[in-house]
């Protein structure tokens, strides 16, 4: 626990900054004027973070001070940097209703959290963190919790929310983590297949129109595109699920029509669904060649030319996708090597075509005798 008391106008105040000592052990700490921290380790996977509680002068006069410690505290700082607390600044006309601040206080301490690439997050569901408690009330956001650029790597998914606190007139604010702290975050890919798709289009306005939030800014900014991300990574794996399950749909008729054909022959109605299902498994095979080309190119880019067991993989997939291991003739299904090589050479030199006179009798003829005739 690490604790500071200072005076302030007609009361005392007491910050304190607490952690689970069975999770977390203390490194350093560090209490200044108005910022307790302190340096912790998580003892299960060893990462450190410093954690940082601010509590900002009410008066004009002592900001500067206030800025100055804050600017030294954030660029003396090299771990992944958690900063919270009351900063009693506004930093724009949004953050307040019915009350006045500073513009230059305002500026100042924008330029502070943009130097230092600070990302302030939006608190989930409220707009104010401060009410005078009168009517009509004064309303402003002088409270927040910002990440450093290190922290939001670690921590990519993170929600600070807020609630109503019946011994203070501010909200406060909790802060919570998605993703486990030790766990690797998973990083989102713009899929080139996902253009193919008609509906794409719509859930991107949907996503991005659909969500509102009360804050402007870039925290109203980054809400919306976590939103957008959220519902793109939901419809991409539903869309995932029934590409495969209509590719063994269409692959399970594309084979039954070529049985068919070898057996009886076809009809011409079936002849045309036979080639409208081939049509759309080759395109359903376009994305998924797509996907793959993409995936291997970012592991290209990562890896590059060394001998790793992906690409070894990779080689062995595109082996088995293009090997022919039997062929379904009116002679007998053929599983010699050998013999489909040869089989395929009768075909190419047009000799002995007698049993693929059912294929070409169900083609039907796409010009007439007088265009014939003319040509």
């Amino acid at each position: 626990m690490c604790k500071r008391t200072c005076q302030d106008v007609n009361c005392v105040l007491v910050q304190i900054l607490v952690w689970n000592a069975d999770i977390w052990s203390l490194d350093n700490s560090y209490i200044g004027q108005f910022i307790l921290a302190a340096s912790l380790t998580l003892k299960i996977s060893g990462l450190k973070y410093k954690i940082a509680s601010v509590y900002g002068p009410p008066h004009h006069a002592a900001r500067s001070v206030f800025f100055r410690e804050l600017t030294s505290f954030i660029n003396s700082n090299s771990e992944p940097l958690i900063l919270g607390g009351d900063f009693d600044v506004m930093l724009g006309i949004q953050e307040r209703s019915n009350c006045t601040g500073n513009s230059r206080d305002s500026l100042r301490l924008s330029r502070i959290f943009v130097n230092s690439c600070l990302i302030d997050l939006p608190i989930a569901g409220l707009q104010f963190t401060w009410s005078n408690g009168q009517s009509p009330p004064r309303l402003a956001k002088l409270d927040r919790v910002l990440l450093s650029l290190a922290a939001s790597q670690v921590l990519p998914l993170t929600v600070v929310q807020g609630g109503n606190s019946k011994l203070s007139d501010h909200h406060y604010l909790l802060f919570k983590s998605q993703n486990k702290l030790m766990s690797k975050s998973k990083i989102f890919h713009l899929e080139l297949n996902w253009f193919s798709r008609p509906e794409f289009k719509q859930i991107i306005l949907l996503g991005w129109g659909g969500s509102q939030h009360m804050s402007l800014g870039l925290d109203g900014w980054i809400s919306k595109w976590r939103t957008l991300r959220k519902i793109i990574r939901q419809w991409a794996s539903i869309m995932r699920k029934a590409v495969r399950h209509s590719c063994h749909e269409l692959e399970d008729k594309v084979a039954s029509f070529r049985a068919k054909a070898i057996s009886s022959g076809l009809s011409v109605q079936e002849l045309g669904a036979f080639r409208a299902a081939k049509i759309n498994l080759d395109h359903l095979y376009g994305e998924e060649d797509l996907f793959w080309r993409q995936r291997a190119k970012q592991r290209w880019i990562s890896l590059g030319d060394r001998n790793t067991q992906f690409f070894h993989q990779w080689t062995s997939f595109s082996r088995k996708k293009n090997w022919i291991s039997t062929l379904d003739t009116s002679l007998g299904t053929i599983t010699d090597h050998d013999a489909i090589k040869n089989a395929f050479r009768v075909i190419a030199l047009w000799k002995d075509y007698t049993p693929y006179i059912v294929y070409i009798k169900n083609i039907s003829g796409r010009i007439s005798g007088n265009q014939s005739s003319v040509l």
